[in-house]
């Protein structure tokens, strides 16, 4: 993958994104060429919407950002962003992201999937294969752990979905690195999910 910031451009929100992003590309579509730019945090990348969109021989833009628990206000937050730079997003954000505009051609993916709250994680877990073995031990460790031990909010899924996903990489051979298990086949980029960003960053990149 070419990093090439001036014409196309990928702004994610933590160094996870960029990870998992050049790992699925190398993987599936190598001669895909943009630069992969991480802000580190949902404000940082709403603030740099004006400035990343503005810059003088841009072409194409993405941003990539989690829903958290505000799907919904969060693509809010982005279209405001988006309109103060000078681009008019459509209304609804669309379960496959959105690409709109001409000069310059804009993407927003909003992780999981565009529809539902949730994080990067969420989006990886979807391709963890359903007979994969250390899965269900991973999940049960962390299920098993007893109210009031834990670190985190117990009751809220994404979180706990979160951690039973950092158990699962802690058993790989460079443990809690994402990228490592895409590039070495350990994850299935077939599914559905995965497949249909690949066709977004294709489409916006390609």
């Amino acid at each position: 993958m070419e990093t090439n910031y001036v014409e196309k451009l990928l702004v994610v929100e933590g160094y996870d994104d960029q990870h998992v992003v050049k790992h699925l590309v190398e993987m599936n579509n190598p001669e895909l060429e943009f630069g992969i730019k991480c802000v580190e945090g949902y404000p940082n990348l709403l603030d740099s919407i004006y400035g990343k969109v503005q810059v003088s021989g841009r072409k194409r833009i993405g941003f990539l950002l989690d829903a958290d628990d505000n799907l919904d206000g969060h693509w809010e937050d982005v279209k405001k962003k988006l309109v103060h730079a000078g681009v008019s997003p459509p209304d609804n954000l669309g379960k496959s992201g959105c690409i709109f505009g001409t000069d310059p051609i804009v993407g927003v993916w909003i992780m999981p999937n565009n529809d539902s709250k949730g994080e990067l994680e969420n989006f990886y877990i979807k391709m963890i294969p359903s007979e994969d073995p250390i899965w269900p031990l991973a999940a049960q460790f962390i299920d098993e752990i007893p109210t009031g031990a834990q670190k985190f909010d117990i009751t809220n899924l994404e979180k706990a979905e979160k951690a039973k996903l950092f158990a699962w990489l802690a058993t790989r051979k460079k443990p809690g690195r994402m990228g490592p298990p895409i590039s070495k086949g350990e994850v299935d980029v077939t599914s559905d999910l995965s497949v249909n960003f690949l066709k977004w960053l294709d489409q916006l990149f390609g």
